[in-house]
């Protein structure tokens, strides 16, 4: 089984920068605190590839629903970098249109998903990053933050 896309109508619109260099960390936004993990009960969240280029655009990740019930998410995502010991929001470089869409990831069922992170002639900086999502488990209505790691050399 693969992850389903059910599509509905509003839209927030995002324009700031990307990448995160040492001038930028002492002004970035710390994450939240809340956990975040990257396989909890046999649902995973990984990206395809473990290192990108520093001119990487998209990062293609894998929502891996190996559980009994099933997950909801939104388009709605969080770039973040580690600096300094602590996870840090890192803005989009891109024109960011967050539709109210809902992406099913059912029971046994894997899918991928593009997220862009930056936009040509926007590189990230070199550094450890990850994805983070916000997944609803459809019986429980538990949410949990779930996050997918990668590094830019």
């Amino acid at each position: 089984m693969t992850a389903a896309f059910v599509f509905c109508g509003c839209s927030n619109v995002h324009n700031t920068s990307s990448g995160i260099d040492e001038t930028q960390a002492s002004s970035a936004t710390e994450a939240p605190t809340e956990l975040v993990i990257s396989k909890i009960d046999n649902l995973s969240f990984q990206t395809k590839q473990k290192k990108y280029s520093k001119d990487v655009q998209k990062v293609i990740a894998v929502l891996s629903n190996g559980t009994k019930d099933i997950y909801t998410f939104g388009a709605q995502y969080e770039l973040q970098a580690y600096q300094n010991s602590r996870w840090v929001h890192v803005p989009l470089a891109i024109d960011t249109i967050w539709s109210g869409e809902e992406i099913i990831a059912f029971a046994g069922g894997t899918g991928e998903h593009s997220y862009p992170v930056a936009e040509e002639g926007s590189p990230l900086s070199p550094g450890r990053y990850r994805i983070v999502l916000s997944v609803t488990n459809d019986t429980t209505k538990e949410e949990l933050n779930i996050a997918a790691e990668f590094t830019v050399e």
